[in-house]
């Protein structure tokens, strides 16, 4: 899977001075056309991004939905950007109160993203620094009798930035 992601990303890269025009009619948005420029700058940032683990994350853990998750993650988005490739997502847009949003969440296509399934598991909200979400994990605890195993319930405890 981990070659299969190296070759989309490969394949998208080489596409880059033609994905404005592609987004353009996905999200029929001419911002993107009119700001070309930009919108390469932007692309390229994201595609980045994309490069240090996404892909494969979407193709293994979203495409694929993977098996291991834990049992229940608590917690509501707090708007930061932080899951959004780090705040370099190109769709990402600044909001009121110094928050920001996602530029296409309301899309048919966003639901085939990434961002669509966040956080699916601890390593998602580990690797952005979520404020937002925790995970609370089932682990494995003795009861009175030998050699019984009862399940309950412990929270993971993070440090909030």
């Amino acid at each position: 899977m981990k070659y299969f992601s190296k070759l989309i990303f490969s394949v998208v890269s080489l596409l880059t001075p033609v994905l404005p025009f592609f987004l353009f009619l996905l999200f029929w948005d001419k911002k993107i056309i009119l700001n070309y420029a930009d919108s390469l700058r932007r692309i390229r940032i994201h595609l980045e991004e994309l490069s240090k683990g996404p892909v494969t994350h979407f193709l293994e853990d979203v495409f694929l939905r993977e098996k291991n998750i834990p049992v229940q993650i608590q917690g509501s988005c707090t708007q930061c950007g932080n899951c959004c490739l780090n705040k370099q997502c190109f769709f990402l847009k600044a909001a009121e109160d110094d928050k920001l949003q996602c530029g296409i969440y309301g899309s048919f296509w966003r639901r085939f993203s990434n961002c669509n399934s966040y956080p699916l598991h601890a390593h998602d909200i580990e690797r952005y620094a979520c404020p937002g979400f925790s995970v609370i994990h089932i682990t494995p605890t003795n009861i009175s009798r030998p050699g019984k195993k009862v399940l309950t319930e412990t929270a993971i405890q993070r440090e909030t930035a």
